[in-house]
């Protein structure tokens, strides 16, 4: 294995054949870069010992190619490159460590070195509350930002006045909501994006809704039966709609499994659009979403059917 002297950026092309006998031939040419240029420089900690190759991490971007940086034991990296203008993007291990990107331009033939870059600890803060639809503090809602370029990311959840903190880089950032299998909300909002400027703070709230109510169901059959050899997953489908909770995967993970037939999904109170997913080669099709209210505190059933598959396509 050896690396290439050129990169590629462009959009794949696509050709086309007739679909008959006889013999086509396309000719599709390719432009390439040259990587005849250099980017150096050199990362260190805060007390100034360099890091160690699996502590931290140099990738060097532009809008349609990415260079990841070679780090020596010293701490210095370097990168072959195209000419162009390119953003340094620096991953840390240590989770309060947040660099912001390093912008620079090298010229054809050109060697650029861009100094030492200081692994230090964040000041700048992504901060908000996350609160419901009528305006009450939610603890426990974990709140999320990343950077859409270099991978910078931050994590954390509300406490139990709804407050949160992210320590970040200055740069932009995207902000949201973040679910897991043991979730007792679901996000209302979209994503939000923001700026951060160095040394700065900037606030966000997001607003969610509470899983308050339960659904009980079960899965049968054409003959009514409880299908007890059914394995598959159930979900809320609101279709997308602008405003409500997005289907499928903001309930619980991925909804709630279907174990020998039988679930139970958290949910909104209110009325509930509740469908059904069953597995890629399994034997059955899923029949239409069923409707049900649940009240707040409350638990409602609701039951799904299927047909077991008896008819085959090939080709």
């Amino acid at each position: 294995y050896s690396k290439a002297a050129w990169s590629y950026n462009q959009s794949p092309v696509s050709v086309d054949f007739v679909v008959d006998s006889s013999a086509e031939i396309k000719i599709v040419d390719f432009k390439v870069t040259a990587q005849n240029s250099k980017i150096t420089g050199k990362l260190a900690k805060a007390d100034g010992t360099a890091p160690k190759n699996y502590e931290a991490s140099v990738n060097i971007s532009a809008s349609e190619r990415s260079y990841p940086a070679t780090l020596s034991a010293d701490g210095s990296f370097s990168a072959a490159v195209s000419a162009g203008t390119y953003e340094i993007y620096v991953w840390s291990s240590d989770s309060s460590v947040k660099v912001a990107p390093v912008k620079v331009a090298v010229g054809e033939g050109e060697t650029k070195d861009v100094g030492t870059i200081k692994l230090a600890k964040a000041v700048e803060k992504i901060v908000g509350k996350i609160t419901d639809s009528a305006g009450n503090p939610v603890a426990g809602v974990g709140v999320g930002a990343y950077q859409s370029k270099g991978g910078g990311y931050g994590s954390a959840k509300s406490d139990t006045f709804g407050n949160y903190s992210l320590s970040v880089s200055s740069g932009s950032w995207v902000v949201s909501i973040y679910t897991d299998y043991s979730a007792e909300y679901v996000p209302i909002e979209d994503s939000k994006s923001v700026e951060v400027v160095a040394g700065g703070s900037v606030t966000v709230n997001l607003k969610v809704d509470v899983l308050d109510a339960t659904i009980n169901g079960l899965v049968k059959d054409s003959t009514g039966a409880v299908a007890d050899d059914f394995y598959g997953y159930v979900y809320i489908d609101e279709g997308g709609t602008t405003g409500t909770a997005r289907p499928t995967s903001y309930y619980g993970g991925s909804g709630a499994s279907v174990q020998r037939g039988t679930f139970t999904l958290r949910v909104r109170s209110g009325t509930r659009r509740i469908a059904l997913s069953n597995p890629p080669g399994s034997d059955w099709t899923a029949g239409s979403p069923a409707s049900v209210t649940v009240a707040k505190g409350g638990t409602a059933k609701v039951t799904l059917t299927i047909s077991k598959n008896n008819s085959g396509i090939t080709g």
